[in-house]
């Protein structure tokens, strides 16, 4: 038997891996349903319309991931560099449901680099278990249910970094980190920090760190050259489409405000996994700038489980959770305590019960309303009939949940605009207020179509 024969059968016969990848299996599964269901009865937001705007054009138009919906080039909005690989994935199947699949595999298939981890630092039972927590986790399933981001990729290579860094596969280590780089300008600090974690890890292992340092330091300069020149240069004067980097600059303003947002947030991605990620204060200071990002920020998205922010932080939360896992049971090997197996234990039953009690899904139970109704009625499937009536040419104006199911077609707008051919407003939901000030322009408009709470204007420069 060779080596490669050896090593196929050693993962045939792998029964915790095979239950991880089953459990893996049943997520993407159930929370791709959810996702696709969510977006059907138009509970779906901007950010996903923008995204496949964003492909649709780049590949149909060659226009370079820019939309008419952001009016700027999407890496002077967030710098993601990662997105050109997501252009064949989006060729094979160009749908916003290949999306929402997409994220949830990402997000999903995490777990397997974190069970990786667990089992490596502590045992194949803790590995199963911190992965099951990760799965269950109310705020991933905040990440995964919102829009698309590109920060699903987040905890893939988070997890795979800091697996190779314990296996000391140290270029498969730089691999992940580079590519946690690409993914979005926020996450570049956060590369930063993990090299300087592996530097002070391999240190102590008196081997050569000095490359985790250079490493470092090239990613920290690459940060201030895209948020101070690549970025600003993509804007254009006087745009409102500015970006994430003038957050930065606002950071510290509004923190008085919305401080029981903030702790209620916090709670909730500690209560799941036991508060035991504060136990490993060296493991946090990697997500440093991702805390201070969310928890620093003056709009109060940032600090809800509802919402894509928490995946800057969730898988710095779940490393120190398996560093912490492994402590209590190094103590327990010394006999110095006896709390590993029922700690364990606590954190399964935990995640499971926040899962039903918190998750932002069709999951939550009990006296928590659930965040969206995932059916599908009557007056969706007559604004699909609407939409679908509209020429495949014209340039649509419409609010942020009609406009991901009209994302592929050249020109969008977000709310009133003169240059769009069509203007489809509904007044059942609350993104009916982006029309309220364009009522006077909506007057010169020829209204073709006005039923059920759905209306469609026609310009009148269109020739009936």
């Amino acid at each position: 038997m060779n080596h490669y024969q050896g090593h196929v059968k050693k993962i045939l016969s792998d029964t915790y891996l095979w239950i991880c990848l089953f459990f893996i299996a049943i997520y993407t599964i159930i929370f791709s349903i959810f996702a696709i269901e969510k977006h059907q009865a138009y509970h779906s937001g901007i950010d996903l319309a923008v995204y496949e705007h964003l492909f649709w054009s780049t590949i149909n138009q060659g226009s370079f991931f820019t939309s008419t919906l952001e009016g700027v080039n999407t890496f002077g909005v967030h710098f993601s560099p990662i997105l050109f690989a997501l252009i064949p994935v989006y060729i094979l199947h160009p749908a916003t449901e290949t999306l929402l699949v997409l994220q949830t595999l990402l997000l999903g298939g995490a777990a397997l680099p974190l069970f990786s981890i667990a089992r490596h630092c502590i045992d194949d039972k803790a590995g199963i278990i911190v992965a099951s927590a990760y799965l269950m986790y109310p705020a991933l399933h905040g990440v995964n249910l919102t829009d698309f981001h590109v920060v699903c990729f987040a905890s893939l290579f988070f997890f795979s970094a800091f697996y190779f860094l314990k296996t000391e596969n140290f270029r498969l280590f730089f691999l992940f980190v580079l590519l946690l780089a690409c993914t979005r300008e926020d996450l570049i600090p956060i590369s930063v920090m993990i090299c300087i974690y592996g530097a002070w890890q391999v240190k102590r292992s008196s081997k050569d760190y000095k490359s985790f340092l250079i490493i470092a330091g090239i990613l920290a300069a690459w940060f201030l050259i895209v948020i101070g020149a690549i970025m600003p240069a993509l804007i254009p004067d006087g745009s409102s489409a500015g970006g994430h980097i003038f957050q930065y600059q606002k950071m510290m303003e509004g923190f008085g405000h919305y401080q029981i947002n903030r702790l209620t947030h916090a709670a909730l991605l500690l209560a799941p996994i036991l508060i035991l990620p504060l136990f490993s204060p060296d493991i946090l200071f990697i997500g440093l700038p991702g805390f201070l990002e969310i928890f620093l920020s003056p709009s109060p998205y940032y600090y809800s489980i509802e919402y894509q922010y928490s995946a800057l932080i969730i898988p710095c939360l779940f490393i120190a959770t398996v560093k912490t896992l492994s402590t209590i049971k190094n103590f327990d090997r010394h006999q110095i305590s006896c709390l590993y197996k029922p700690i364990l234990c606590c954190l399964l039953i935990s995640g499971f019960i926040c899962m039903f009690l918190f998750s932002p899904s069709p999951l939550r139970s009990g006296s928590f309303s659930k965040s969206y109704d995932p059916t599908i009625t009557e007056h969706n499937l007559a604004m699909d009939e609407i939409l679908a009536s509209i020429p495949q040419d014209a340039a649509i104006g419409s609010q942020e949940d009609i406009l991901p199911h009209i994302s592929r077609r050249t020109n969008l707008y977000q709310g009133f605009n003169e240059k769009a051919d069509y203007i489809i407003a509904d007044n059942q939901t609350k993104f009916i207020d982006i029309f309220h000030n364009s009522a006077n322009s909506l007057a010169s408009w020829n209204m073709i179509y006005s039923k059920s709470g759905i209306t469609v204007f026609k310009n009148p420069a269109l020739h009936p």
